[in-house]
């Protein structure tokens, strides 16, 4: 792994780890805060983490990663999606609807944009993320860069995504 991360580094490309059904999820997320917390330093994100929003504890695990690499002072990466494995998920840990799934996605884009987490500084102090939004819902999409045109009009864009 190490020899692909310096390859990623010199080529001044990313790695994406994606996300897996909820059993292999948290070993991925170890694995890959740990890649993070050693490649992604001084504002560069090389390896992001995929975030699914169908998931009901999307926001807290987000809140939760976020305020470590403040603490430890590495560069947040997140590959936003909705999420992919419903038939297989605990359908427990899933948004109720639709709905509440796009709120989330749509909700975390903004609070992001706008680097308003709750538990993490805001204004100058609030952390260096890079954000890469995935996703196949046109009104999402259009809704997060009319958001980002906005706040960056503004001077108020935290996260470039």
């Amino acid at each position: 792994m190490e020899t692909i991360l310096q390859k990623t580094l010199l080529n001044n490309t990313r790695i994406w780890i994606d996300a897996e059904q909820q059993i292999l999820q948290p070993s991925i997320d170890r694995w890959t805060l740990d890649l993070m917390r050693a490649h992604n330093r001084n504002g560069k994100a090389i390896v992001y983490n995929t975030l699914q929003a169908y998931l009901k504890a999307s926001r807290a695990k987000l809140e939760h990663q976020l305020q470590r690499a403040h603490q430890e002072g590495w560069t947040l990466a997140i590959k936003l999606v909705r999420g992919a494995y419903i038939a297989n998920d605990i359908r427990a840990r899933i948004h109720d609807t639709k709905a509440d799934t796009d709120a989330c996605y749509n909700g975390i884009v903004s609070d992001l944009l706008q680097g308003t987490i709750e538990g993490v500084p805001t204004g100058a102090q609030f952390p260096a993320v890079h954000l890469f939004l995935a996703g196949h819902n046109a009104v999402s999409i259009a809704r997060a860069s009319a958001l980002v045109r906005d706040l960056q009009d503004r001077g108020a864009l935290k996260v470039l995504p």
